[in-house]
């Protein structure tokens, strides 16, 4: 059987267990609505008629969160999904269906930590495999793909994205990683300004906020695999701060303006064109770029009609300057929870444009979505992963930090995830 009927299986394999859970009615009376997670080991509280945490918000309705027992139950069945979850699977999907692919279910502890054997999140229509416990399998991957080189850009959830990237790779793969370059938060240009353009001034502006809003950083990870095997594993892990899609922070003169000190055209006028421009092509272009959109800091700024122009003035820069070979992967945002904003905040945060945070969260995936829908395809480097704002919708306000962040289990299930669909041949 070839991947892609592979792939057109497990489509239809998931309409099917989708169908299938929508009308089963479990021992526990198990509601497809919200669920709550209480204490005790395997305890979950079920509402029929308690509303979410935020009005409005419907497209969760879908995923919803087991037992242990009755987890372990749905994974014996016959027709649970063994096909696996490839970036092929997502687009085809994507491509098919409309939106991307969020439909599932959760086995969350209630401590939420995913050390569990059998915590995470299971999609109806195909598996991911625990990269934690797959040894060696990553850096087999990482050989057979020529992956030397990571890229993450994004906000705070961009971040901790990327240290449990690190972390997986040290405690779990066998991969020494050590700090190989660090910016610091304030506006200290070092770390960009690497190579010196002749006769031209790096520009800077307030970075604005109070979380590392110009802080980047990069690792290097080695692994020499097993015994038996004699290649040299090398990758470089980099992350690159972007609390707007077109940030001003940083720009780049041209060498007219650097000289006379007037003003006049720059030669990039934002952080995206500076680093497609002078940086990336300096340093390399990363094998893997993984796109978590700083969505989060955008809705506080921009309405709907600003948000469209810098989406597409992103994608033309990512179109013009990014080469083929770098496979790009768009992460959608997760749900916010007004509740767990600090008090200061927490008003400005919990309504947008007259719209509750996770409406506009999801109306900007959507048109996201819709922007880049056209570049979804075979011979095209654009590939698109889990409906994050769905997939987060059923785990509450309990597994939220602080509002806009989640507990690190699930950044550190997401890294697995998503190696698990650049991998699934190994």
């Amino acid at each position: 059987m070839n991947w892609m009927s592979i792939g057109s299986f497990c489509l239809f394999t998931s309409l099917i267990v989708i169908a299938y859970l929508s009308s089963v009615t479990f021992k526990d009376d198990l509601l497809i609505s919200e669920v709550e997670i209480v204490k005790g080991p395997d305890a979950i509280q079920y509402s029929n008629n308690s509303r979410s945490y935020e009005e409005g918000m419907k497209n969760c309705s879908r995923n919803i969160l087991l037992k242990k027992k009755q987890l372990l139950k749905y994974l014996s069945r016959k027709n649970t999904p063994r096909c696996p979850c490839a970036f092929k699977f997502f687009n085809d999907y994507l491509k098919k269906y409309g939106y991307f692919y969020g439909e599932g279910i959760w086995y969350a502890p209630p401590n939420g930590e995913s050390s569990s054997a059998h915590a995470g999140f299971y999609p109806f229509g195909c598996t991911f495999f625990r990269a934690s416990r797959a040894d060696y399998l990553l850096s087999d991957c990482f050989q057979g793909e020529h992956i030397s080189k990571i890229l993450v850009t994004g906000d705070s959830n961009g971040r901790k994205l990327t240290q449990e990237m690190i972390r997986l790779f040290k405690y779990s793969t066998g991969l020494e990683c050590r700090k190989a370059a660090f910016q610091n938060a304030e506006n200290d240009t070092d770390y960009f300004d690497v190579p010196r353009f002749s006769n031209s001034t790096i520009v800077t502006k307030p970075c604005g906020f109070k979380l590392s809003s110009c802080g980047s950083w990069q690792y290097q990870c080695q692994n020499r695999g097993p015994s038996n095997v004699s290649y040299v594993v090398n990758v470089t892990i980099e992350y690159i701060v972007s609390l707007h899609l077109i940030d001003s922070t940083l720009q780049l003169a041209s060498s007219e303006v650097a000289v006379s000190g007037k003003k006049g055209p720059l030669s990039a006028d934002n952080k995206l064109e500076y680093i497609l421009k002078y940086y990336l092509p300096h340093k390399g272009f990363p094998d893997v770029w993984i796109i978590s959109p700083p969505f989060h800091h955008e809705k506080l700024v921009h309405n709907l009609t600003t948000m469209e122009t810098h989406i597409n003035r992103s994608l033309n820069l990512l179109d013009t300057y990014v080469p083929k070979k770098t496979k790009l992967i768009f992460l959608a945002s997760i749900m916010e929870c007004p509740e767990r904003v600090p008090a200061g905040v927490q008003m400005k945060l919990r309504t947008v444009w007259n719209n509750t945070v996770n409406e506009i969260l999801d109306k900007i995936n959507r048109l996201w979505y819709e922007l880049i829908r056209h570049k979804i395809g075979p011979s095209k480097n654009w590939n698109v992963f889990l409906d994050a704002t769905k997939v987060t919708c059923p785990l509450t306000c309990k597994w939220h930090t602080d509002g806009v962040h989640l507990r690190n289990s699930w950044y550190s299930l997401m890294c697995e995830y998503i190696f698990s669909t650049m991998c699934h041949r190994y």
